[in-house]
């Protein structure tokens, strides 16, 4: 006998409802009340929303940190560059030489601040 895969479904509040009442429905459309898995039931029952822990949002609170360390100071390193070489500053100029979005050199920066 193999292995039970579970499954993991993202509901809204509205739609887990929705479920409940569909589910109840079916059996009383069946007219068979003792249709219903008895487990499937129950989780559907005592289902509560999955929010992340502490530790997790602070984990991700310091990853998108470096994250943005890291974008700002490609952008700003590539800002000295193109200075150092008497390239033309623009926006576009300055995400494709620091392999950066363009939109994050947006957000970080403003070209009157290089220029």
């Amino acid at each position: 006998m193999g292995t039970a895969i579970k499954y993991r479904l993202e509901l809204e509040v509205d739609e887990l409802k929705e479920l409940r009442i569909a589910y109840k429905y079916f059996a009383k459309a069946m007219n068979q009340e003792d249709y219903l898995d008895e487990k499937l039931l129950e989780k559907l029952n005592v289902a509560e929303p999955h929010l992340p822990s502490y530790k997790k949002k602070e984990c991700t609170k310091i990853a998108t940190k470096v994250r943005q360390d890291k974008a700002k100071k490609k952008i700003q390193n590539a800002i000295n560059l193109m200075k150092l070489e008497g390239k033309k500053l623009t926006l576009y100029s300055i995400a494709k030489e620091s392999g950066v979005a363009y939109q994050t050199v947006k957000k970080y920066i403003t070209i009157n601040e290089v220029n």
